[in-house]
């Protein structure tokens, strides 16, 4: 459950009376920051309201304005537990896409990642602190695109289905379950109807064996409880379940406290509760010995002796004298041995004298690691192109003057064409012309026939005679020709018999009369570059061209910025590569623009903005020796392109220390006992870490440091080793 971002030591920690830490709660566009302590349990001393960002620059500004909120009890803290939504994590590591984000975090706000806790697997942790009887759990995460289903057995992930997020949320619940019922041992997929599986009825049909209640929790960074409550309302009634809800709003104090106790019982952190003490009628109970951790070999055990008492040495009842012996020279064996032994001793007299002043003379280096702090401060800068200097006489509005030029933007746009072209062939035929006139007529080449839906046009000029009167009747006069379809496909394969009109006449004096079925009239349809496709495509282009104008000009470019005046780009140049009317699958729009743009100089911003800044370092710190962090946004909302004023928001921030009293400080530390150093050097704020560099073994085994100021050396350094 736990991901680190670096390696950390492994070594067995030592336990302070009471250790802080940060918890940072991050989700796609919400964050929220808690203050806690482990001592013999964890508490939270402070929460942040949960707050909106807009932006990786934005994230860095609220979520310092988040840890700010915790009060001053949160300044020294550096360490950090980080709550993560599932869009930020994939797999069991941080999203890659992420991780140049999470490095700026723990860079900029000086602080120390202790790791991670995916939002799902808090939940899951969470509710077995409050029961550890829960089996099947089903956490329901809601991400901007996605919704996640983790289906967990106590600890362990069974399996997890990641989704499109879905207006129709209650028939993909019902999906989820019939997938997961074999995972849980229950056959949801009988609940519903076959022919109604899916859908979002809210009325389950009756069966048999109703599948085991299943313990779901829906949680969400994006939604508040209620927003999130009224999305749940489309679920189906009836269902075997036991819902919790989870919004931002209650997200974050809801892992808390779990979380961080098993990281804080991981790392050593929680202390044991202090025993109640003895009451007169009952002895204080022996404080049982500390538990062999499981995972650790056993350590040995020393032996208790009980009822142990002192045992005197009683006086001998009679006391014989000793003898008298009488007095003899010495021999000179005897002197020898006297004379080596004295010797000896005069030797180690003398590397006793000696070793002690080597010993007198050891001393002890205190390194000292002073607390960081980030100073941060916004300004509103105000580019504007008439300004002649930098009028910094308004704190709130400092005004750059900006320097208005011309650029050439090219761009190219590939559009698929949509026209269509019918290429095939017109049909063709013979028909027989009938006059029904009593005087003769002249049809010339291309007169049109038609029917009503095809038309046709002669192929040669005709002369039919008059029609003749018998005394049968009027006899017609006749006369065939070819024609030929004005219009391209099947449509003019006409059959035989069909009457036609010819010209403007009508069928009771001329008529034309297929004499055969028409053939030849085919249909093939092309793509073209159509008319339509020109006008789609230019408008297109102008969006596109506004795009890489953006893309091109704003932001910083060399040692300034600059910011393009778009209401006032002016289009040089539009030209298509293929006619209209063409065959074709795609054309390409070529535009070239000039775009007058307003830049200013970044060195002109910098001297104005540390400034600024300087009058934030609060007493007692001192600037880091690095480079500040500028951050800047144009503010859409009051720039007005139209006249070339910009407003630009301006975050520059900058490391400082603390500064160390270190005379004071080694006054209380010449010839304390090695015991006493750490509640010394805790009473100076100002410090965060320490280490105490003996220059040999042995001076350290003395238990206290030198009285000496020259042989005890305060050394302040950036970093501990």
């Amino acid at each position: 459950m736990w991901k680190f971002f670096e390696k950390k030591d492994t070594s067995a920690p030592v336990c302070p009376p009471v250790k802080r830490f940060f918890s940072i709660a991050l989700g796609e566009k919400t964050l929220a920051a808690v203050l806690w302590e482990a001592d013999t349990t964890v508490k939270v001393l402070s929460k942040s309201e949960v707050k909106p960002y807009f932006g990786d620059n934005d994230l860095l500004i609220k979520l310092d304005q988040a840890l700010q909120e915790l009060g001053s009890a949160g300044e020294t803290v550096h360490q950090t537990l980080f709550h993560l939504d599932s869009s930020l994590i994939r797999g069991s590591d941080i999203a890659a896409e992420k991780r140049e984000l999470f490095d700026k975090i723990t860079t900029n706000l000086q602080l120390e990642s202790i790791g991670f806790v995916a939002n799902t697997e808090g939940v899951i942790n969470a509710k077995l602190s409050l029961n550890p009887e829960l089996d099947k759990q089903l956490v329901v995460e809601f991400t901007s695109d996605h919704i996640i289903y983790s289906l967990f057995s106590q600890k362990q992930l069974l399996e997890c289905l990641q989704l499109s997020a879905t207006d129709d949320l209650a028939t993909q619940f019902k999906g989820v379950l019939v997938q997961l019922a074999g995972k849980i041992g229950a056959d949801y997929s009988q609940f519903f109807t076959v022919s109604d599986e899916l859908t979002t009825t809210n009325d389950p049909v009756s069966h048999t064996t109703a599948p085991p209640t299943l313990n779901v929790n829906f949680i969400s960074q994006l939604l508040a409880s209620d927003e999130l409550r009224a999305k749940l309302e489309t679920l189906p009634a009836g269902l075997p379940l036991k819902s919790e809800i989870l919004g931002c709003d209650i997200l974050l104090s809801y892992l808390v406290v779990p979380s961080a106790t098993i990281i804080a019982k991981a790392y050593g952190w929680l202390k044991e509760p202090a025993p109640e003490p003895a009451t007169p009628d009952a002895p204080a109970s022996t404080p049982p010995e500390t538990p062999v951790p499981l995972e650790s070999e056993a350590l040995p055990v020393l032996s208790r002796q009980k009822n142990l008492a002192p045992t005197a040495v009683e006086p001998a009842e009679f006391a014989t004298p000793a003898p008298i012996v009488d007095k003899k020279p010495l021999d000179r064996d005897t002197k020898v041995k006297i004379a080596f032994l004295a010797g000896s001793l005069g030797l180690i007299v003398v590397a006793a004298i000696v070793f002690w002043l080597w010993l007198a003379s050891s001393s002890v280096t205190v390194q000292l690691q002073a607390n960081r702090e980030l100073v941060n401060r916004n300004l509103q800068i105000v580019v504007d192109p008439e300004a002649k200097k930098v009028d910094d006489s308004d704190p709130n509005a400092i005004v750059l003057p900006g320097i208005v030029s011309t650029k050439q933007i090219e761009y190219e746009l590939e559009y698929t064409t949509t026209g269509k072209k019918n290429v095939g062939e017109p049909a063709r035929g013979k028909v027989e012309i009938i006059n029904k006139k009593t005087e003769g007529t002249k049809i010339n080449k291309g007169t049109v026939i038609e029917n009503g839906t095809v038309s046709y046009a002669l192929n040669d000029e005709i002369t039919i005679d008059a029609a003749q009167e018998t005394s049968d009747g009027r006899t017609y006069a006749k006369k065939e020709v070819n024609v030929t379809a004005l219009d391209i496909g099947t449509a003019g394969n006409i059959k035989k018999g069909t009457s036609l009109r010819v010209g403007s006449s009508v069928k009771e004096d001329i008529e034309a009369v297929a004499l055969e079925d028409f053939t030849g009239g085919t249909d093939k349809t092309i793509r073209i570059f159509s008319q339509e496709d020109q006008k789609a495509a230019l408008a297109l282009g102008q969006d596109g061209l506004e795009e890489e104008i953006m893309k091109q000009l704003e932001g910083q470019q060399d040692d300034g910025y600059l910011a393009p005046q778009i209401e006032n780009v002016k289009i040089t140049d539009q030209s298509f590569d293929h006619k209209v009317g063409d065959e074709t699958e795609s054309v390409t729009l070529a535009m070239s623009a000039t775009v007058p743009v307003v830049t200013y100089d970044e060195s002109e911003l910098k001297p104005i903005a540390l400034a600024a800044l300087e009058k934030e370092l609060p007493e007692g710190n001192v600037f880091l020796d690095e480079e500040p962090t500028y951050m800047s946004t144009v503010d859409e909302a009051k720039t007005t392109r139209g006249n070339g004023e910009i407003y630009i928001q301006v975050g520059v921030s900058r490391g400082s220390l603390k500064t160390i009293d270190l005379d004071s400080l080694q006054n209380q530390l010449l010839g304390a006992a090695v015991t006493k150093v750490d509640n010394i050097i805790k009473t100076y704020p100002a410090i965060k870490e320490y280490r105490l560099v003996w220059s040999n073994a042995i001076a350290r085994n003395l238990g206290k440091l030198p009285d000496n100021p020259d042989r005890l050396l305060l050394q302040q350094v950036d970093q501990l080793p």
